[in-house]
């Protein structure tokens, strides 16, 4: 079947039909292509050569057109200047003049359109700064005693680090002798906190012995390599997981009151948290309270006690402390202001108020907008999930967690220090074996052994201090974790300041307030009470009350000296008073500089300015563009056409003779019966019979 235009003699114009052909036809029926059922053909030839081949065409609206043509149709009813004086003008210069000044038009847009496409395709970006009305949401609050160790617990530690450092130095300074023998007795079970200090003293002890070792392992003296592996964060590497809190500080004696916009709040209200360098801390998360945010004047107050309790004799445990740590050898309150759910990080974000004063702190806060990928860099990730809860996504904390993955993947083992992460199951790289130190110092032939275990735990903490040392945190955490900051974020400024606490003549009343309520009972056990009382009230029966006998006295010295020791006292606490400096929040907002939509309407002001397009104009074009390929693809169909109607007809004349012979004689010397009159042998009508019946139905 193939598709041809045949001429309509009744319309006078041309219409597309379907031909038929078969090698045992001699015509060809015709049938319009939009024919429908009960429609009529047009009409049908005899022979192939009977059709005009140059009126063949896919287009039944084409009529014969040249390129020129088409140019000059368009040239007459396109919108677009210059172009028209181009075609039709009959002069030649002034057909130049217009294709230059059509020319130096197409090429200032393109320079126009290439900045702005440059421009756009930099991808910067604004911001926007604008105060909302809306209160600021009240922070987190999270506190931390700078020392870390409880107070008690740490007095006993000392007594048992005292004795068995003793009885290291007794073994080392007896195996000298080769006759010694050391009493293997069943010693007494020790505490649970002890095995990790034991630990460090047995390595400690044992590595003054063994100068060659250290040297082997890289330090020219044994102070230099114990700083880096008996620091405040062995001990929580070295206790099990569920039983180092109790090493910690408990809220009930740490937190003495609590106050919130006028409301006491209880110790539920605080969530404790474990952190390697200050053990126990307790956040104040506003969100559970059922104060009205929206309240004007809101604040935080609360009294820590961070007792030393050291008076008689200075401590002579070291607590680990490094000249680099931010809190090295100092006492007070570590306090972080964070928004709510981030998990807070008193290393980093944290600051200082020293035992004895009173710090007023007032936070600002400040909403982020940010913008994505191309424009800028920001995470829309919700939260990250740690051995210890989720928390909302926060910069920092992607970033530890990042290098906490690096130093799992090369160095098979946690650095304490930083976030953990999910279902994670190796030991921490500060975990040191305990070696038998007291076997291996009566006997040298197994000093390989404590040497390999000494030595295996330092790889550990080689390994860790690599990593940290050869890369950078920062972009580490941006090209393996893409650690962005987050695209919605509240932050708070802080600043803080500090003042004597309490005066001295307030001393009294303040002592008043803690001492007369439940201070004393906050401690469980009477051990621990008469041991509190004797360290601060050594002269004093713990009957005694001191402020009723500074009131009923009129005695100016017992007064002086009443007040000197409460003053004593209270230098063990701190107070904190928390408030938002500005109820406002500052928003700053993150926008594309130049968006498509600027860039789209800048091009078009272009196009109208030096070529004259418009929407129309576009449209225009794209219609000459279709007219053009019509063009092509008819010239393409109607040499194809013509060279097999050729091929037809060559054929039909070779055939043409022997073909009218043998109709003429079946015609004269062969009878027809009437009922095959009209209809040939094969079936096929006769060219009478479609004569007379032009109207009839032809079936494709």
């Amino acid at each position: 079947m193939i598709t041809i235009l045949t001429y309509d003699g009744d319309q006078g114009k041309c219409a597309k039909a379907y031909v038929m052909t078969s090698d045992d036809e001699d015509f060809i029926a015709l049938r319009p292509l939009a024919y429908q059922r009960g429609a009529k053909p047009k009409f049908v030839v005899k022979n192939a050569e009977d059709i005009d081949i140059d009126k063949l065409s896919d287009d039944s609206d084409f009529d014969d057109k040249s390129l020129k043509d088409i140019a000059v149709e368009f040239a007459n009813e396109t919108t677009l200047h210059g172009v028209p004086k181009i075609i039709k003008d009959r002069s030649c210069g002034t057909r130049l003049f217009w294709s230059c000044v059509c020319l130096s038009a197409l090429c200032m847009f393109l320079i126009q359109a290439s900045t702005l496409m440059g421009k756009y395709l930099d991808y910067k970006k604004k911001v926007d700064i604008e105060v909302l009305d809306d209160p600021a949401p009240f922070p987190s609050i999270s506190l931390c005693n700078i020392r870390h160790i409880d107070a008690i617990l740490f007095e006993e530690i000392q007594g048992y680090s005292q004795q068995h450092y003793m009885k290291v130095l007794e073994v080392m300074e007896a195996s000298k002798n080769p006759n010694y023998v050391r009493n293997k007795t069943v010693e007494e079970d020790k505490p649970f906190y002890w095995t990790s200090l034991e630990t460090s003293i047995n390595v400690q002890g044992y590595l003054s012995t063994k100068p060659e070792l250290v040297k082997e392992l890289g330090f020219d003296n044994i102070n230099d390599l114990t700083e880096i592996m008996f620091t405040r964060e062995t001990p929580a590497a070295n206790i099990d997981k569920d039983k180092v809190t109790q090493f910690g500080i408990e809220a009930i004696e740490f937190i003495i009151t609590c106050v919130y916009s006028g409301d006491r709040c209880n110790y539920s209200d605080f969530k404790r948290f474990f952190h390697p360098f200050f053990y126990n801390c307790f956040t104040f998360n506003t969100s559970s309270f059922l104060t009205d945010n929206s309240t004007t004047g809101r604040s935080f107050s609360l009294i820590a006690f961070l007792g030393k309790m050291f008076s008689k004799e200075s401590t002579k445990l070291d607590r680990g402390d490094t000249f680099g740590d931010p809190v090295y050898n100092s006492d007070g309150l570590r306090i972080v202001i964070h928004s709510s759910n981030s998990e807070p990080d008193p290393i980093q974000d944290g600051f200082n108020i020293p035992a004895g004063f009173s710090a007023s702190i007032g936070v600002k806060a400040t909403q982020y907008e940010r913008i994505d990928y191309p424009y800028g860099n920001c995470s829309e990730q919700g939260s990250l999930s740690m051995d210890n809860g989720i928390y909302d996504y926060t910069l920092i904390s992607c970033q530890n967690l990042c290098l906490q993955n690096e130093i799992i993947e090369h160095c098979q083992c946690i650095d304490i220090a930083l976030p953990i992460p999910e279902n994670v199951n190796v030991s921490f790289c500060q975990d040191i074996e305990n070696p038998p130190i007291f076997d291996c110092l009566e006997d040298k032939a197994n000093e390989w052994k404590c040497n390999d275990a000494i030595r295996r735990s330092w790889n550990k903490f080689k390994c860790m201090r690599s990593v940290k040392g050869r890369v950078s945190i920062t972009q580490l955490a941006k090209q393996k974790c893409r650690c962005y900051p987050p695209c919605h974020e509240i932050t708070y400024g802080v600043f803080h300041s500090l003042t004597s606490w309490p005066s001295m003549d307030q001393t009294i009343p303040t002592m008043e307030k803690v001492i007369t309520g439940d201070f004393m009972q906050r401690f469980t056990t009477d051990h621990e009470r008469n041991l509190v009382w004797e360290n601060y009230f050594p002269n004093y029966s713990n009957d005694t009350d001191l402020v009723k006998l500074y009131l009923e006295t009129d005695n100016l010295t017992v007064q002086h000296d009443l007040t000197k020791v409460c003053a004593r006292f209270l230098k063990d606490f701190s107070h904190v008073y928390v408030y938002i400096a500005d109820d406002n929040v500052v928003k700053i907002t993150e926008s594309e500089f130049y968006s498509g939509v600027q860039l789209v309407s800048d091009i078009g002001g272009q196009l109208g300015l030096w070529v004259g397009i418009s929407v129309v104009t576009l449209a225009e074009l794209l219609q000459l563009c279709a007219t053009l390929c019509g063009f092509l693809c008819k010239n393409k169909h109607r040499r194809k056409l013509k060279k097999e109607f050729e091929r037809r007809s060559m054929r039909k004349k070779q055939r043409g003779a022997s073909v009218r012979t043998k109709r003429y004689n079946h015609h004269h010397h062969r009878p027809r019966s009437r009922s095959l009159s009209n209809t040939r042998q094969n079936g096929t009508p006769t060219r009478n019979h479609l004569l007379k019946n032009q109207n009839h139905h032809v079936n494709v």
